[in-house]
């Protein structure tokens, strides 16, 4: 029973961490750029980042200040009605909205029988550690340090440490990075060692989660964050996932389309360009490019027309 409960709260703990962790670094991140945004009249990066943010729970503070701003920042550089935002409302916390429920531990003298339990516990431990379910070990594992931390604690961290390194390694290679991350960052707690190549792989893996996140939203981050998984890792392809140069190709699109489209012409023809050189293809990027080049340079676009 006790391995149970652990083993639902242990994976509601891992969600939640989870979700929270990526949340508030999304909004914080943001909402902090806002100003820079103004600052460097990027309306069209305004309105990307007023959408992501629109739809983020709870919705960012700041979301009050974007959509006047980007509506007359486009009107300043006479970009296209579909800059011109609609102002979402913040939810407001309602004191008829119910409290979640808390749960308060009795404290209470462990008994003999729950020494032997504990005993019992950690044998299912090492049982499951030999069967390769790490997992379970994890679960049972936790389970007795939250009863009591002062049972046996050179063996269940040593088991401990061990077990979450090895599920942790398996999630890595299976693509599932942001639980392994979070189960790199446990074992750290418990005393992972400093030249455990796990640091290396959560490095790596926190880099490209991040620069994937930051895509649709600021790609120039996209492709710093990118850029740095390149040079730690040149071939980095997650299971199951784009690879690392993929996405730092459809970054450099993605940047070329916004420079576009605040008409800077030039400094897109350089993004599509590195797009292409990192593996982008298909005739609509080539086609997206001569439209660049010839904004770019409209005489010479012109001769090559009428020679």
């Amino acid at each position: 029973m006790l391995a149970g409960a652990a083993g639902w709260t242990g994976g509601q703990r891992l969600a939640e961490q989870t979700a929270r962790v990526q949340n508030e670094h999304f909004i914080q991140e943001n909402c902090a750029l806002f100003a820079e945004d103004v600052q460097e009249r990027r309306a069209v990066f305004l309105q990307r980042r007023y959408e992501l943010l629109a739809s983020s729970t709870p919705a960012a503070p700041c979301l009050v200040g974007i959509p006047a701003t980007a509506t007359q920042l486009a009107q300043q550089l006479s970009l296209s009605a579909e800059t011109t935002l609609t102002p979402v409302a913040i939810p407001v916390a309602s004191s008829s909205t119910p409290a979640p429920p808390t749960f308060t531990a009795s404290p209470a003298p462990i008994s003999t029988h729950d020494l032997q339990s504990l005993a019992e516990q950690l044998e299912v431990a090492r049982q499951a550690i030999r069967a390769q379910d790490y997992p379970t070990a994890i679960e049972y594992l936790e389970t007795i340090q939250s009863a009591d931390p002062s049972f046996d604690p050179s063996t269940v961290n040593a088991l401990l440490l061990y077990a979450l390194r090895m599920r942790a390694t398996y999630l890595f290679a299976a693509g599932e990075l942001a639980p392994a991350i979070l189960l790199v960052n446990r074992a750290e707690e418990i005393g992972l060692p400093a030249e455990d190549p796990l640091r290396f792989s959560r490095l790596v893996a926190t880099y490209y989660l991040d620069g994937r996140r930051w895509m649709e939203i600021d790609a120039t981050r996209a492709i710093q964050d990118l850029e740095y998984v390149r040079s730690l890792a040149p071939n980095y392809a997650p299971t199951g996932l784009p690879s690392a140069q993929s996405l730092l190709a459809e970054s450099h699109r993605i940047y070329a389309e916004v420079l576009l489209a605040n008409q800077d012409p030039c400094a897109a023809t350089t993004q599509f360009e590195r797009a292409i050189q990192h593996g982008a293809a298909g005739d609509g990027i080539i086609s997206r490019l001569h439209t660049a080049r010839e904004n770019c340079n409209p005489s010479e676009a012109t001769a090559e027309t009428s020679g």
